[in-house]
């Protein structure tokens, strides 16, 4: 639970960051610290509370949320825990053994390594290649601007750094400098305000939000 979770009028979250604090000062398991670590062994982890706090949001998204429990305002979608399950991934080796146990028990309910899938329709990248702005040299566009609009849109879709762009999609500083080019010339813009097949309407809305979040 993040710091601001209130249950029945108590300050639930706040009430569990003073129990951490406690047992982190004392070094040790008070009473109580037994009792919380009975009901979640992961109560009070020894790495980042917000690394176990995505463990157990794409835990509940692949194997569904308790009885009664509904998802907080804000919650990582079905991207951001595919994006972050590739992430943990990647850096396997930068992670405590009771970590990697626990991004285990998460590949075996998914069945696998998610692999990175596009985004883009052929519908709609046939609508979308006219949007993009011809290039100053000859010759053509280069074959990589889907690549490019691609990676635009994963990044929309998940919220990553460019940084933890898939291999598949390339350079992120090509592409994060195409996007920085394509936001100011209003390329993105009218991308978003294309009409576009059904099932490009997500991607879509979430890249219009990317653009302007306060929309």
């Amino acid at each position: 639970m993040s710091q601001p979770t209130v249950v029945d009028g108590f300050a639930l979250g706040a009430w569990l960051r003073n129990k951490r604090q406690r047992q982190r000062s004392l070094g040790r398991l008070t009473r109580l610290g037994h009792r919380l670590t009975d009901l979640d062994a992961w109560w009070n982890p020894p790495w980042p509370v917000a690394w176990q706090r995505m463990w157990w949001a794409a835990r509940y998204h692949l194997a569904g949320l308790p009885e009664g429990v509904e998802w907080w305002p804000g919650a990582p979608n079905d991207e951001h825990i595919t994006a972050w399950l590739r992430e943990q991934n990647a850096r396997r080796t930068l992670l405590l053994p009771q970590q990697r146990r626990l991004v285990d028990e998460l590949l075996l309910l998914t069945g696998g390594m998610p692999v990175w899938r596009p985004r883009i329709s052929d519908v709609a990248w046939q609508s979308l290649s006219g949007l993009l702005p011809a290039r100053s040299h000859t010759g053509g566009r280069p074959r990589s601007e889907r690549q490019i609009l691609e990676s635009i849109v994963h990044i929309a879709c998940t919220g990553q750094a460019w940084t933890r762009l898939p291999p598949a999609l390339g350079s992120f500083q090509a592409c994060r400098r195409r996007f920085l080019i394509w936001r100011e010339d209003g390329t993105l813009q009218q991308i978003c305000r294309a009409v576009l097949p059904e099932g490009d309407a997500v991607w879509q809305q979430r890249l219009a939000a990317c653009l302007d979040p306060s929309a």
